[in-house]
């Protein structure tokens, strides 16, 4: 997953994700600001405005 998203993406984008685990890996890089919505949980959205509908 890191690799496509170093592909696609620039350093310093904020990614934004859902819980799927394949986006743990961006836990462990400080190259990307990741986001997530839990849809267990019933988010869809966030407080600052997060969602990943439209990505």
């Amino acid at each position: 997953m890191l690799n496509i998203i170093r592909e696609v993406c620039n350093k310093g984008t904020t990614v934004i994700s859902d819980e799927f685990v394949s986006y743990n890996v961006l836990d462990n890089h400080k190259e990307y600001v990741h986001l997530r919505v839990n849809h267990s949980l019933g988010q869809y959205s966030d407080h600052k405005g997060t969602h990943t509908p439209t990505v």
